[in-house]
C-alpha cells in the first residue's frame, strides 16, 4: 500500500504539479507588447528608418513608449506608403498628410498631427546675389527647381504650370544645384539645411534660403483603419509629451533657438488629429 501511494505521489509531482506551474505562470506572466510598424521616407534628420536620430522619429518613438507599444519604421516610396495605408495593409506611416491628398485618399486614414513645417527654395548665393524674390510660384517660371517625387508641393507646382526636376532624395537635389544643373530646390527648412551641411560641411555659407515660405505643411503619425484604436490615446501621449516639456526638449536638438514661431504655435495649440469620422471607409 504504501508503494502505491508513493507512486500515485510520485506521478502527481511529475504530472499535475508542472501542469499548475504553467498555468500560473501564464497567468502572471506580462503581456506581449504590442508592435506596430510604421513606413516611411528618408529625409533627415526629420524621417528615417530609425538607424540614426531623426525628429519625426524621436516623438514618435516617445509617444509610443509611453503606450507601452514597440515601433519600427521601414523606408518606402511616398505613393506606396499613401496606397499602402489607405488599403489597410500595413499600419501606418509617419510623413505628411499631403501625400495622401494628392492621390485623394484622405477618407482612408487617421491623422495626428506631429510637427509643422515650413518649405522654402534653396539656392547658391552667387545664383541669386540680391536674395530671391518672388511673389507667387508663377513667377519662377524661367527657372529650374528641383525637388523630389511624390513631395507634397506637385500640386503647387502644376497650378503655376511649373516642371520640377525630380529626383528620388534631397542630396540629388543639392547637389544639382551646387553643380549649376538647378537653380535652386524646393525642400524643408530643416532638410535642406541638414544635407547641405552633410554633402558640403565647409561650403554652408554659398547657399541662402528664400525669406518667402511657399508652403506651411503639417507632418504626422498616420494610422490605418486597423489602428483606429490608437488614435485617441496617441492624442493623449503627445499632449503629454507637450506638457511635461519633453516635446519641447526634442524638438530644440534639431532647431536653433529660438524656435521658429510655427513651432511655438503648434505647441500652444491642443493636440490635433482628423479622419476618425471615416471609420466605416471600406
Amino acid at each position: 500500500m504504501r508503494r502505491v501511494a508513493c507512486w500515485v505521489v510520485t506521478v502527481f509531482s511529475l504530472i499535475i504539479v508542472p501542469m499548475y506551474n504553467l498555468a500560473w505562470a501564464e497567468q502572471t506572466a506580462e503581456p506581449a507588447r504590442r508592435q506596430i510598424e510604421l513606413a516611411t521616407i528618408d529625409y533627415p534628420p526629420l524621417l528615417g528608418d530609425g538607424s540614426r536620430q531623426d525628429l519625426m522619429n524621436e516623438v514618435s518613438d516617445a509617444v509610443f513608449n509611453l503606450l507601452n507599444i514597440e515601433v519600427s519604421y521601414k523606408v518606402y516610396p511616398m505613393a506606396r506608403i499613401a496606397r499602402s495605408v489607405a488599403s489597410n495593409t500595413i499600419d501606418g506611416a509617419l510623413g505628411s498628410s499631403d501625400w495622401f491628398y494628392q492621390h485623394d485618399l484622405q477618407h482612408a486614414i487617421y491623422f495626428i498631427t506631429f510637427h509643422d513645417l515650413q518649405m522654402n527654395l534653396f539656392y547658391l548665393r552667387q545664383r541669386f546675389p540680391q536674395g530671391l524674390k518672388f511673389s507667387r510660384l508663377e513667377d519662377l517660371s524661367d527657372y529650374s527647381i528641383g525637388y523630389l517625387r511624390g513631395g507634397s508641393l506637385l500640386p503647387l507646382f502644376a497650378r503655376a504650370k511649373l516642371q520640377p526636376d525630380l529626383v528620388r532624395n534631397l542630396s540629388q537635389n543639392v547637389q544639382k544645384v551646387y553643380a549649376g544643373r538647378n537653380d535652386m530646390f524646393a525642400a524643408v527648412d530643416i532638410g535642406g539645411w541638414a544635407t547641405i551641411r552633410q554633402l558640403y560641411p565647409s561650403e554652408v555659407t554659398k547657399f541662402a534660403i528664400s525669406q518667402q515660405g511657399i508652403l506651411t505643411i503639417s507632418s504626422n503619425l498616420i494610422l490605418s483603419q486597423r489602428n483606429a484604436d490608437l488614435v485617441p490615446l496617441v492624442e493623449q501621449a503627445l499632449q503629454a509629451l507637450i506638457d511635461s516639456g519633453e516635446y519641447r526638449r526634442i524638438v530644440e536638438k534639431y532647431y536653433p533657438s529660438p524656435l521658429p514661431p510655427y513651432i511655438d504655435n503648434f505647441i500652444q495649440r491642443p493636440v490635433h488629429s482628423f479622419g476618425s469620422e471615416n471609420l466605416s471607409w471600406e
